[in-house]
């Protein structure tokens, strides 16, 4: 996907580079009243380090390229992010088995042997969510993950580009994790 975006940025870049623009010049040429602030916006979506819609659109209207031609990036850009996370989350995985012993904390657990069918597998998870507080969940494969909460099913839900659908913890902003157990 970022090869993708790359190329939507590029369009800022090339434009910026054409008419010899910093990025506080750029700022500026966007009304900017603060200019060192928009420069660092400008510069992070043009590297790719954020994306800002309003921004793109704003900044390619300023470089005088048509919205007709922004409109079919975009578009096409969208295209092709759709059909690489089909492409990804169509490739087969085994499933997975998640625990969550208290709220907010996610353990991936090894599948028990013995739990040989998937059937099997849904069942295991649900004895798993009977504690208090315990939850579990089924990765059954990239696409769908099945949840589980007081000893039965409570949700089933499907992967979107962008989203997660598989639980994870977050310890002061970083990066989603999961801990893994042998146990």
């Amino acid at each position: 996907m970022k090869h993708v975006m790359r190329e939507l940025n590029d369009l800022l870049f090339n434009g910026r580079g054409i008419r010899g623009w910093s990025f506080g010049d750029f700022a500026r040429a966007l009304g900017a009243t603060n200019v060192s602030k928009m420069a660092s916006r400008l510069a992070r979506l043009e590297r790719n380090e954020a994306w800002d819609l309003e921004l793109f659109l704003n900044a390619t209207a300023v470089l005088g390229i048509e919205r007709s031609v922004v409109d079919q990036m975009l578009s096409d850009a969208e295209e092709r992010r759709r059909a690489e996370f089909e492409e990804w989350v169509s490739v087969p995985v085994p499933p997975e088995l998640y625990y969550s012993p208290l709220a907010g904390f996610w353990l991936r657990r090894p599948i028990p042997e013995e739990v040989t069918t998937i059937e099997a597998l849904l069942e295991h998870a649900r004895g798993m969510s009977r504690g208090d507080c315990a939850k579990s969940s089924v990765a059954l494969n990239r696409r769908i993950t099945v949840w589980f909460a007081g000893g039965r099913e409570t949700s089933r839900t499907e992967a979107r580009p962008g989203g997660v659908n598989v639980p994870y913890m977050t310890v002061g902003g970083s990066a989603p994790f999961i801990m893994e157990t042998t146990r």
